[in-house]
């Protein structure tokens, strides 16, 4: 598990990787960004 300050500074570091994910949107209280893995499992990062 990683933590982050904020999905801000998760974004960051999937597009520095050059990870595929999809843009944080809002969701409950917080932001949500959906992000597929290379098996083609799809993860969903929450932050506020």
């Amino acid at each position: 598990m990683h933590s982050a300050s904020g999905s801000d500074e998760v974004t960051a570091r999937l597009r520095a990787a050059g990870i595929d994910h999809g843009e944080p949107t809002a969701g409950g209280d917080g932001r949500i960004m959906p992000v597929t893995d290379p098996d083609g499992n799809q993860l969903v990062f929450c932050g506020t």
